[in-house]
């Protein structure tokens, strides 16, 4: 007999997913409040008979064994202690001794049964794993091996040598002490070419920039999108300038590099943007003796001209230009990108030649000095003009007030520097602040006691304390007339690690960053004044006063006497003990004289005080003027910040390494000419190398993302400026940079490194892009450039060895950069190894759950691609990037297959609409392919992003900003109908999202800061198999 309990419990085990391996198989899952209460259910079936009723007939209300178990019929009572009894199961130390025998039994008995259950249960795994690793013989997969990239450098004085594959690179130890191994895959042929210039070209938006001017230089961070105006992480380029007349129309004559000066040495640097003041800037240059420093000529580029700086003097080594307050500060030239005879910049450009022609050494650093910058002022009193009396700790100097002052020109301050504030000191006490406080109850010993703290004070930031303590003036312990601090308040400033814009603000508190002085703890005891400024009285107490009393003693028979004695005054105001009310008490008749005692009593004095004429006024600090001073400290040429060229036969030749922020100027002003009629109008990167030989092997690591494939066509220069094929001797692993991956070729014996096209003294390659006819095809829009990390020479792949001994846990996280630079047997001809970036591509040994779900989906699909289920999970456990695929289109002949990806793995940089490059598309395909049919014709595709306008009018809640209101609006409709938009996203999702009207409307009207929506409008909503819906334009009234 089976109860409907029982049944129910069947249907809920029937209805789970056992074909899913993720879903362990259990015989017997239930727990042991299930098994009691059916127990208790079945037992109130039957009925309870004694053994010694041999005559017992079971009626209605007989017993049942129900009852004699549990003591309760069913209802409340009984469930209560079948709770109870579940509890003392699995708690047995709370036991008290006193459960009843039968139930006692009954827990006992359920124990005993969890090892046949136990036992039952791990039937199915051993049977899986029997059939899994005894007959069919499989084994969980072994972790996969990471993998590094490795740059080499040769020693000097060697040419070329090659490294052998297999060759170990020592990575240090996992964290059990193993050894990390890693062998080089392929033999390494290193030389002595180094990548020196990265140009792009891009004829259609007259768009030209070099990304890399010198060996080892790091693009922006986040990558760069080449042939585009957006960085990696940057909505916008900085310092992008056109290109005009440096791109030659095919079959015209290229224009030969400009050779109008020699010897001349171009400057360009933040630091010399300076606003006002008296400004010194100091230029080190190597090798500049006494003679030579004489004849030392400084122009500056402004107005379309160059006009000499007259207040310069020179010394050895080091040349010192002079800019007075009314002269007017150096501005970057306007046109400088129309103008190929100057390189390209955004600062101000100097000119430094010799009057004799002689060639102007390195410049090695910078130094700024700035005396009374005009500097943006701001008190917590209001007042904003540095230049006029101001209160800069309010009108009572409490602690904590103060003022912030901030300078345009220190936004470009690329290291710490160095701030001096003087201010000029009004109506000081006369005496000093050790006399104008002495009467005060907290006095001061020491005029240097009044100090200040500094903060860096971010927009929107707690204030990040600079220093402390600095003091407001000199020392003076006796009644002098206080004095300033001599040499003003010092502020050590370390500029924000993020670029910033100016504003239009005359107030500092309104730009990104300003500099904060407030005062310490100790004040200027305005407070402790105010509250002695009313009268108060000032008592004298007088404590010698004394007289003498005589004292008796009641006996026993008296009667009727008051027993509450006071003291009282007599006639002649001497105390003594009386009775309150001797007309109601007979006064006793019998009294015993104890003897005379003396009392001591006080007598109280008054006089009324003011205090202000006791106590000196606070001092009010107050400035007549104050005037703010600034130094840029020797910044080294190691800093990577200096931008300077050489004018020589080679053009502008950028000498000094470029840092990241530099990389996004055009560091010379090369002319780029094609000869060749198909590339004319096409994108171009020109890749330049130094110190290579004709026949050397040139082997490139390049680190990218592209949302669109390309085809590509490899060409190197030759002689008499024309371009030839270099596709023969390319070996491409980026299918045609469309991933990350080796690239390497042989430099043809006719590369030219004369040319006039280019600067000479170094060979060029360039990589002409042309469209994808499937791109064309999908009508995908131009542009859509690989995104460029970087890009590494003479550069090989490493692969752990040794995997299968390793700790997992090496596997969960990258080798950090840097860990590799040494071989494990030494290579004599190698001076350095550099390992540039994290490891990648490894990955953990396959768990249990891991090993039988693959096992049970191989099982299934059988490494055949017959049915859409099997395509599915095939492509995505070959592909884990893959976040939603559906099979799209309604041609029978031709399949079609939509997939999407995770945002992280994504191509493009849209995450509403993430998509996949079309050769890493055709390798899916593929892959799918080769395990179909013969017969199977398959495409993988992006999705088709289609916009659905949508416009909305909500009201808010009281206490809701709209604009607030609204961007929480954005994000609860892209959690909701747009769930692929998390970067970190990792659940599948099933494409064709559906879009419904009341779906939206429901969705505003639940959000607990919306009052009411006014109005909802959704523009078309209707889809096709390949489509998804992106909703843009969503937005809200002001």
């Amino acid at each position: 007999m089976m109860s409907e309990n029982n049944v129910e419990t069947l249907k809920i085990v029937e209805s789970k997913d056992i074909s899913d391996p993720a879903t362990p198989f259990v015989f017997d899952d239930a727990d042991t409040h299930w098994h009691l209460t059916q127990l208790a259910e079945y037992c109130s079936v039957i009925p309870y008979q004694p053994l010694n009723s041999v005559d017992y007939q079971s009626d209605k209300d007989s017993s049942n064994w129900g009852q004699v178990l549990f003591g309760h019929e069913v209802g409340e009572e009984r469930q209560q202690l079948i709770n109870h009894l579940v509890n003392l199961y699995n708690h047995g130390e709370q036991g008290d001794g006193l459960l009843p025998p039968q139930q006692a039994l009954l827990l006992a008995w359920l124990r005993q049964l969890e090892t046949p259950r136990k036992l039952l249960n791990m039937l199915p795994a051993l049977h899986r794993q029997l059939y899994y690793r005894d007959y069919l013989k499989l084994q969980p997969q072994p972790p996969v091996a990471d993998s590094v990239i490795l740059s080499m450098a040769l020693d000097d004085g060697l040419v070329e040598t090659t490294v052998k594959a297999n060759t170990l690179f020592d990575g240090g130890t996992d964290t059990l002490g193993n050894p990390l191994h890693y062998a080089l895959e392929h033999d390494l042929v290193v030389n002595t070419g180094q990548l020196t210039d990265l140009i792009e070209v891009n004829p259609e938006t007259k768009l030209k920039r070099t990304l890399i001017a010198l060996p080892d230089c790091n693009l922006p961070l986040g990558g760069q999108w080449l042939f585009t105006d957006q960085s990696g992480d940057k909505s916008s380029l900085e310092g992008e300038q056109p290109i005009i007349n440096s791109v030659v129309a095919s079959g015209q004559a290229a224009l030969p590099v400009a050779e109008k000066i020699r010897n001349v040495r171009y400057f360009s640097h933040p630091h010399l943007l300076l606003s006002s003041g008296t400004r010194v800037i100091s230029l080190s240059i190597a090798g500049l003796s006494k003679e030579i420093a004489s004849t030392i000529k400084v122009e500056h580029y402004q107005q379309g001209k160059w006009v000499s700086l007259k207040n310069t003097s020179t010394a050895e080594n080091t040349v010192e230009i002079t800019l007075t307050p009314g002269e007017k500060p150096l501005l970057a030239p306007p046109n400088v990108a129309k103008d190929l005879s100057l390189p390209a910049t955004e600062f101000p450009l100097l000119k430094l030649s010799n009057t004799d022609g002689s060639p102007v050494g390195k410049i090695t650093s910078i130094r700024v000095a700035v005396t009374g910058a005009a500097v943006l002022f701001s008190t917590d009193a209001g007042d904003s003009r540095p230049n006029k009396p101001s209160l800069p700790f309010g009108s009572r100097g409490t602690s904590g007030s103060g003022f912030n002052i901030m300078s345009p020109d220190w936004l470009h301050a690329t290291d710490a520097f160095k701030v001096t504030i003087n201010p000029t000191w009004l109506e000081l006490p006369s005496v000093g602040f050790v006399g104008n406080y002495e009467k005060y109850l907290s006095t001061i010993k020491n005029d240097n006691e009044f100090t200040v703290s500094t903060y860096l004070y971010e927009k929107g930031q707690k204030p990040a304390p600079i220093s402390a303590n600095i003091k407001l003036f000199k020392d003076n312990a006796e009644k002098k007339i206080p004095q300033g601090a001599g040499s003003g308040l010092p502020i050590a400033v370390s500029k924000p690690a993020y670029a910033c814009e100016a504003v239009s603000s005359t107030d500092p508190c309104d730009w990104p960053w300003s500099l904060r002085i407030s005062l310490n703890s100790l004040d200027f005891k305005a407070d402790e004044y105010d509250k002695h400024s009313f009268n108060t009285v000032a008592v004298t107490v007088d404590n010698d006063q004394s007289t003498t009393i005589t004292t008796f003693k009641i006996k026993e028979e008296s009667t009727e006497v008051d027993t509450h004695p006071q003291l009282i005054a007599s006639p002649t105001n001497v105390p003594h003990i009386g009775y309150s009310d001797p007309a109601t008490h007979r006064v006793p008749a019998h009294l015993e004289r104890l003897g005379e005692e003396q009392i001591h009593y006080p007598t109280f004095d008054t006089q009324a005080i003011k205090p202000t004429e006791q106590l000196s006024q606070p001092y009010q600090p107050q400035w007549s003027h104050v005037t703010v001073d600034f130094v840029f400290a020797n910044i080294e040429v190691k800093s990577g910040e200096l931008l300077q060229w050489t004018q020589g036969a080679l053009g502008h030749q950028a000498e000094q390494k470029v840092s990241a922020d530099a990389a996004y100027y055009s560091t010379s002003t090369l002319q780029v000419a094609d000869s060749s009629p198909d590339a004319g109008s096409l994108c171009q990167l020109y890749l330049g190398f130094s110190q290579l030989l004709p026949l050397a092997k040139i082997s490139l690591y390049w680190q990218l993302r592209t949302p669109l494939s390309h085809q590509l066509l490899w060409q190197y220069l030759v002689a008499n400026n024309q371009w030839r094929s270099l596709d023969a001797t390319v070996e491409d692993n980026t299918l045609s940079l469309s991933r990350s991956g080796l690239w390497s070729c042989v430099l043809p014996a006719d590369a030219a490194t004369q040319s006039t096209l280019l600067p000479t003294g170094k060979h060029w390659l360039r990589a002409v892009f042309t469209a994808n006819a499937d791109d064309k095809k999908e009508g995908n829009p131009p542009g859509n450039y690989p995104l460029l990390y970087s890009v590494t020479a003479n550069a090989g792949k490493a692969t752990l060895i040794n995997a299968a001994t390793v700790d997992d846990a090496h596997f969960a996280t990258p080798l950090l950069a840097d860990s590799v630079k040494t071989p494990v047997e030494d290579l004599p001809d190698i001076a350095k190894i550099t390992q540039r970036a994290p490891s990648f591509a490894g990955k953990t040994a396959e768990n249990d759950d891991q090993f039988n779900d693959r096992v049970a989906q191989r099982l299934r699909h059988r490494n055949r691609a017959l049915s859409w289920k099997d395509i599915s999970t095939l492509l995505t456990a070959k592909y884990p990037e893959i976040q939603a695929l559906k099979m799209g289109g309604t041609d029978r002949s031709e399949k079609i297959l939509v997939v999407m990806p995770y945002v992280s793995h994504s191509d493009n940089n849209d995450p509403l609409r993430p998509t996949i490059n079309q050769g890493r598309l055709a390798e899916m395909a593929s892959y799918i392919k080769s395990l179909g049919t013969p017969w199977l014709s398959l495409k993988v595709v992006n999705p088709t992003y289609k916009e659905v306008l949508i416009s909305y009018e909500v009201s808010f809640v009281k206490g809701v900003i709209p604009a607030y209101g609204d961007q929480l609006l954005r994000r609860a409709i892209q959690q909701r109908f747009m769930p692929w938009a998390t970067h970190d996203s990792s659940r599948q999702l099933t494409l064709g999202n559906r879009i419904n009207y009341y779906d939206m409307l429901a969705l505003l009207e639940n959000q607990d800061y919306v009052d009411k929506v006014e109005s909802l409008v959704l523009g078309d909503l209707a889809t096709e198999p390949q489509q998804v819906l992106v909703i843009s334009h969503a937005k809200t009234p002001n």
